[in-house]
């Protein structure tokens, strides 16, 4: 042992050479525990990032509690081999939480039971999706791993410097609830909704143009007549958002119209509604396919990039709407 440690400070240079790297095997416990708070802060923020007031602490008691209807402390003390103390503590936290509630075993009053509170249940229902995405999340990188167990370690912490575990999770949830969005096409019976979405945005942020009142009150004539396409995206049997691609002359169209409810935005709508749109344009074969916009509307404007739209010059003469000042195309 004496021989080891010697060889491993020989090549020990504290300015350039990792501890972890020259001593492995004695580093294995911080370099775990390093991983395991890198991991514990990942989990978190992705609580975080779905609205969701949970502590990954708590998760072992409150698995305990969608698995059985009501737990004894002690037996959870028992069960996850955690001092009855510490299990207290965790007990007080999510009480005060309100997510549980505790009360005397009938059979022996000594004992304390807790079970789900209203909050608590409330909770469970949210938060089981974000877990099912974390487990496949780190399911797959182990899956992904072929050497040993130092190696593995090594590899997974690359793994999560190149993408953070909450951002893999992020992802695969955003492509589950892409896929939950559904596209429909105009028809006569959705022709309010077309309406009642873009006034929704248009008020929150400006004031309703004359050009708008005329499309929205007869889109029939003034886009699908044309030779346009109006879109609706359906989710949880409700029309949350609504698009319409608008033929400005032969072969250039305009993407225009766009809104999601504010109570279905952040999930995944305006990007399904974006790709759908492109889509139809490129079965149109269009030879030019642009938008405009504001450049106070921040979020909108990040998501046509990221679906592929650039900036482009946007000559006044060109402004239609008195609220534009942006002006993007897409390439096909």
């Amino acid at each position: 042992m004496q021989i080891y440690l010697r060889k491993c400070l020989r090549k020990l240079n504290l300015k350039r050479m990792n501890v972890f790297e020259i001593v492995p095997e004695l580093s294995l416990g911080s370099r775990l525990k390093r991983l395991s708070d890198q991991l514990m802060k990942s989990v978190s923020q992705s609580y975080k990032n779905h609205g969701l007031e949970f502590k990954p602490k708590w998760f072992p008691i409150f698995y305990l509690l969608h698995k059985k209807k009501e737990v004894c402390v002690t037996d959870v003390a028992k069960s996850l081999k955690l001092s009855h103390p510490a299990i207290s503590q965790f007990v007080r936290e999510l009480k005060k939480s309100k997510l549980i509630k505790t009360k005397k075993d009938k059979k022996d009053s000594r004992k304390t039971i807790i079970v789900l509170d209203k909050e608590g249940k409330i909770l469970l229902a949210r938060i089981q999706p974000v877990w099912d995405a974390i487990a496949k999340v780190i399911s797959d990188m182990i899956d992904a791993q072929h050497q040993h167990l130092l190696r593995g370690v090594v590899e997974f912490e690359e793994a999560l410097s190149i993408t953070k575990l909450e951002d893999r999770v992020d992802q695969l949830l955003k492509k589950g609830q892409l896929q939950e969005v559904i596209i429909l096409e105009y028809n006569p019976d959705l022709k309010d909704h077309f309406r009642t979405l873009n006034e929704e945005w248009i008020h929150k942020y400006f004031e309703m143009e004359s050009k708008d009142i005329a499309v929205l009150n007869n889109p029939e004539h003034h886009i699908i007549e044309k030779g346009g396409v109006i879109l609706f995206a359906q989710l949880d049997s409700e029309i949350v958002g609504t698009c319409a691609l608008i033929q400005i002359e032969e072969g250039v169209f305009e993407l225009a119209k766009m809104a999601v409810t504010s109570g279905y935005q952040g999930r995944q709508i305006g990007k399904k509604l974006c790709l759908a749109a492109i889509e139809f344009a490129r079965q149109l074969e269009v030879d030019e396919l642009f938008l405009v916009s504001n450049t106070m509307l921040n979020k909108a404007l990040r998501l046509y990039q990221k679906v592929g739209f650039r900036e482009v010059t946007f000559p006044q003469e060109e402004r239609s709407y008195e609220r534009t000042n942006i002006k993007m195309v897409y390439d096909f």
